[in-house]
């Protein structure tokens, strides 16, 4: 959050809620966190993975927690859903590595 002093989002939502049901993964070298991802609670059998964040930018940190994340959230829940931009080859190309396939595309309108 200290990376996006303007994110309006509640800090106990955001980090007090998943942890107290183990929703968010730290991915740590040499004992220093390089990178989190974190997963909603479980509804009907369903979990959404989200919140991917390695604060070097570091894509390699980035899927390894990713990789973590999911791996927890299967653990927990039927299904586990995962969104990535349409056009973000690579996005996608490591969610189907981590044996996630694509079924829709989501569409978000806002008014201007």
């Amino acid at each position: 959050m200290a990376d996006h002093p303007d994110d309006p989002s509640d800090l106990a939502y955001v980090v007090d809620d998943p942890l107290s049901y183990g929703g968010i993964v730290l991915w740590e070298v040499d004992d220093v966190p390089v990178a989190m991802a974190g997963h909603s609670r479980v509804v009907a059998g369903t979990t959404r993975v989200g919140a991917v964040y390695a604060p070097d930018g570091s894509a390699a940190h980035e899927r390894a927690v990713l990789a973590s994340v999911c791996d927890v959230a299967r653990q927990r829940a039927r299904d586990v859903l995962a969104f990535a931009a349409a056009d973000d080859a690579a996005g996608t190309a490591a969610l189907r590595d981590l044996g996630l396939t694509p079924v829709l595309e989501r569409v978000l309108l806002a008014q201007a």
